[in-house]
């Protein structure tokens, strides 16, 4: 038997839980997308899509289990069935306690797949995943060295919108820890940043010249220190 959470049998569970939007019965559909029928695990996905736009379902819906699941129809799934997963996945992620849940789920390298073979409106559905993912530590553990590969590409190629969470997911990446910023400046994403910063939207324009700054600061304090280092002054007591 399958061991992950069941999500089917629960669309009376799910509107008893609409019904009862206050109560603590939380089981939701987390029997469903575990049973084998594909049409049971999408449709499924697609009910906790619509229920997590619902701010004060998001808890509960995280709570029950459900992420893994969704996860696992996101690594496995037909194209709907993915589809359907990244859509409640990005519900969910609004949600501070599921944007935890979701980065130690394992969903992070699906997400990263996603950018370079799916299409443009879940590759921005799962950039703006990331860039949740990335205010919190987890997530920017989750997300790694290889997680700001595709963000870079995405800040290059990618829609406005997909360009504008990318930017906004390295600036919390690149603040977090300088590992990160040697892979943006390795990758070459210099050059995309700076266009981004001229040409995009407002967002996109503030973070990705806040990233710009973040850069030279960095830059700067590291040319001082050297400086130092070489100015026998300094070792003078």
């Amino acid at each position: 038997m399958d061991s992950s959470p069941y999500l089917l049998g629960v669309e009376s569970q799910v509107l008893k839980l609409i019904e009862e939007s206050k109560s603590d019965s939380a089981d939701l559909q987390r029997c469903a997308t575990g049973s084998g029928i594909p049409e049971a695990k999408e449709n499924s996905a697609a009910t906790l899509s619509s229920l997590a736009k619902i701010e004060e379902n998001r808890v509960q819906i995280g709570e029950s289990g459900a992420i893994g699941p969704l996860v696992e129809l996101l690594a496995n799934g037909t194209p709907r069935g993915k589809e359907d997963a990244v859509t409640a996945l990005y519900n969910l992620s609004k949600c501070r306690a599921n944007m935890v849940r979701i980065a130690q789920s394992g969903a992070v390298a699906h997400l990263v797949g996603l950018i370079d073979h799916a299409a443009a409106g879940l590759v921005d559905k799962a950039v703006t995943i990331l860039a949740n993912l990335a205010t919190t530590s987890e997530g920017r553990i989750a997300i790694g060295q290889d997680g700001v590969s595709a963000l870079v590409d995405v800040v290059e190629l990618g829609s406005s919108r997909g360009k504008e969470n990318a930017a906004a997911a390295l600036l919390q990446l690149c603040r977090s820890s300088s590992k990160y910023c040697r892979v943006v400046l390795q990758q070459g994403g210099v050059p995309s940043l700076v266009a981004l910063s001229r040409c995009g939207t407002p967002r996109a324009k503030e973070k990705a010249s806040s990233l710009l700054n973040y850069f030279q600061k960095q830059r700067e304090a590291y040319a001082g220190n050297k400086a130092e280092l070489h100015d026998p002054m300094c070792f003078v007591g």
